[in-house]
């Protein structure tokens, strides 16, 4: 049907839409082809092809180059201020911002406008108060025997020994606290008409504990004290990167450095050690040796424990109804025994079992006190050396207290000292003259030294340094009437490889002191330049797993299942170690000193005391009986513990610290902290005394 009203236009208006859209289409398309492809902008106006913009980059990239390479380029001139008539105009010329801080100070600026009437600046005037540094908290001090890791005498030469034999070293670490808030306390708070230190000084600069300085005095033979002498701790020197008067750059750069690893300075490591009782802070190593001083006792009362306990009956186990494990481990059971014949009756049994149990309990509070369990095993592990990584640092104004200690190696064994402690800080005011006073001389000093130091310290108790040897006299006994001879028995001690060794001695008069003492078969001599280190921890694992296995794990032949192959340059120690004490037995008589056995209820009785001769003739005495004294449960223990502990070398982690703080630094050959220790001569001196 045909539609009326309708023009061709309109009838075909789609056909036209779709013609102008595609001839639009080809013309773009054309224009792609046979006009100009895309451009691209390249920089300073130009366009390139799509293809062409490789070559114009590697075109700008070789001129560049020619420009780089140009051995005399054009260079721009160089527009020269000059600041002083930049200064001088800015001073002669009338300020164009009011009001300002010097016009506040001379006039009323207009701003009291605002408020309704004057206002008041306070400015801080008057002098700045220097930062006063307190002294520490009361030190205290323990010295003891260590071995030098071989493999660190390179760096601690002062301690390395004499020959071949192990380089035995006695050192005194002294601890103490800082107070760190006492310390801000003093920069914050002033008195009236003072000015505290500028906080921007010591909070952009920083505040950092740069040393620790030591002084010590000796016992003198009438009793009294030496005059105060300065201590060489060991440890590294950071002030000794510093010349007399430093830059304040160089100076806020070491002081950033120490507050990063402050433990370095206040902290410092122990010597690596291959043998001794592990490092611990002096007042860990107190307690820790009052323990260990103990341990003979008990031994002793573990003893009497077993004895009574074999003397009851069910296998030796007490019969209470909440037994304990025995040694293995298990709970014996009374009916695992059958009853033997003739057994007394029920009740007396039962009477004399318990009157066992509260001795036993008894002997068990006992061991409690002394800080030993029945089944403790001599603490065998006690005193193993481990090593230790540094804590966290500590923040100095922000601790109520801080630990610090210092280590004294040039200590003479067989002296007694006591020693005092102060800390050096660096000084905030130095070379900050511009905000003291210009007209006060006291004032403009504050800013001349680098440094502050602190106030001292109180003394620490005495320390008794120990003596490389001991002798001790147990017992006398006087012969009969036909032989009339007297024989004196007691002990000889003797430092080598970190523990006191230990031999019996019979004496006669006019007998010298000549014993022999047994060694573990766990020490080693090293040649550190034919042993690798790899090596020689190797063979110390080796040797600690066959002590541990060599009283459990044997096969059927009875050998050791743990294989030690020495490497080369690793020489086990022969099994016994001469001991010449230089003196002679000359005499047994009885001290005009008297005692009362207040303990036993019996009567004083007279001091027996034996005399000795030395080779240089002087005499020397001792009184029977000095076994039981504190000094002589020290040494023994250190016998017992160097019989059983294979060694172990320990040397601190110093993977973070900073270059000046090697320990390498520190053992330099004119440091007298340094010194030797007087070589691995083991004759006891004859003049020594417990």
């Amino acid at each position: 049907m045909k539609i009326k009203g309708i023009n061709p236009i309109e009838k075909h208006v789609e056909k036209l839409v779709l013609l102008v859209v595609g001839v639009v289409f080809l013309g773009v398309v054309a224009m792609q082809f046979l006009v100009s492809p895309n451009q691209v902008e390249v920089g300073s106006g130009r366009t390139a092809n799509p293809d062409e913009i490789y070559g114009v980059l590697q075109e700008r990239a070789e001129k560049l180059q020619a420009q780089i390479d140009d051995p005399s380029p054009n260079l721009p001139e160089v527009q020269r201020a000059n600041l002083l008539e930049a200064y001088e105009a800015g001073v002669s010329s009338t300020p164009s911002v009011a009001p300002t801080i010097a016009t506040w100070l001379e006039r009323p600026s207009g701003i009291e406008n605002l408020g309704g009437g004057a206002i008041e600046i306070n400015i801080a005037n008057g002098p700045v108060r220097a930062m006063a540094v307190p002294a520490p908290g009361a030190p205290i001090a323990f010295a003891q025997w260590n071995t030098l890791d071989p493999f660190a005498a390179n760096a601690w030469p002062g301690l390395a020994g004499i020959g071949d034999g192990p380089a035995d070293f006695v050192g005194v670490s002294i601890e103490t606290a800082f107070p760190g808030a006492e310390l801000m306390k003093s920069l914050s708070e002033v008195g009236e008409g003072e000015r505290p230190v500028p906080r921007k000084l010591w909070q952009r600069g920083g505040l950092a504990i740069l040393d620790v300085e030591v002084e010590r005095q000796q016992r003198t033979a009438d009793g009294g004290w030496s005059d105060p002498q300065p201590v060489h701790t060991a440890g590294p020197d950071a002030l000794a990167e510093l010349s007399p008067e430093p830059d304040p750059e160089v100076l806020m750069t070491l002081v950033r450095d120490v507050a990063e690893s402050p433990k370095i300075v206040i902290n410092p490591a122990y010597p690596p050690t291959i043998s001794g009782d592990a490092w611990t802070a002096p007042s860990e190593s107190l307690t820790r040796a009052d323990r260990w001083a103990n341990e003979a006792e008990a031994d002793r009362i573990r003893a009497r424990i077993a004895q009574i306990e074999d003397e009851m009956g069910s296998g030796g186990r007490r019969t209470t109804s909440a037994r304990p494990p025995d040694r293995t481990g298990g709970v014996s059971d009374p009916r695992s025994t059958p009853p033997a014949r003739n057994n007394p009756p029920a009740n007396s049994t039962n009477t004399q079992d318990e009157s066992r149990r509260r001795q036993i309990e008894q002997l068990e509070k006992r061991l409690a006190d002394l800080g030993f369990g029945p089944e403790d095993d001599n603490d065998r592990n006690a005193g193993r050396n481990t090593r230790t990584r540094s804590s966290d640092a500590p923040e100095l104004l922000a601790s109520e207290s801080v630990d610090v200690w210092a280590h004294d190696l040039n200590a003479e064994p067989g002296e007694t000292y006591r020693y005092r402690v102060r800390v050096v800080l660096n000084n905030p005011l130095y070379q900050q003259n511009a905000v003291l006073d210009p007209d006060d001389a006291s004032q403009q000093a504050l800013a001349d030294d680098a440094v502050t130091r602190g106030d001292w310290s109180t003394w620490t108790e005495p320390v008794d340094v120990p003596k490389r040897s001991y002798l001790f006299v147990t017992g006398v006994s006087t012969g009969d009437a036909f032989s009339g001879s007297t024989r004196v028995s007691g002990e000889v001690y003797a430092m080598y490889y970190g523990y006191y060794r230990k031999s019996p001695f019979t004496l006669e008069l006019g007998d010298a002191v000549q014993t022999t003492a047994s060694l573990p078969d766990t020490l080693v001599l090293f040649d550190t330049a034919r042993v690798q280190e790899t090596e020689a921890e190797r063979l110390l694992e080796d040797l600690a797993r066959r002590q541990e296995q060599a009283g459990d794990d044997r096969s059927s032949s009875g050998a050791v299942v743990v294989d030690v192959v020495f490497p080369e340059g690793a020489t086990p120690v022969a099994g016994t170690l001469p001991m010449a004490y230089d003196a002679a037995l000359v005499d047994v008589t009885q001290s005009m000193v008297e005692v009362r056995e207040a303990a036993l209820g019996q009567d004083a009785r007279a001091l027996v005391e034996a005399v000795f001769r030395a080779a240089d003739g002087s005499l020397m005495v001792r009184t029977v009986g000095e076994d039981s004294g504190p000094v002589y449960s020290r040494v023994d223990a250190s016998a017992r513990r160097g019989a059983r502990l294979p060694l172990e070398r320990v040397v601190a982690d110093a993977s973070d610290a900073p270059a000046w703080s090697n320990p390498t630094g520190s053992g330099r050959d004119d440091n007298p902290r340094m010194a030797p220790s007087g070589g691995q001569d083991h004759r006891a001196d004859p003049r020594d005394g417990p």
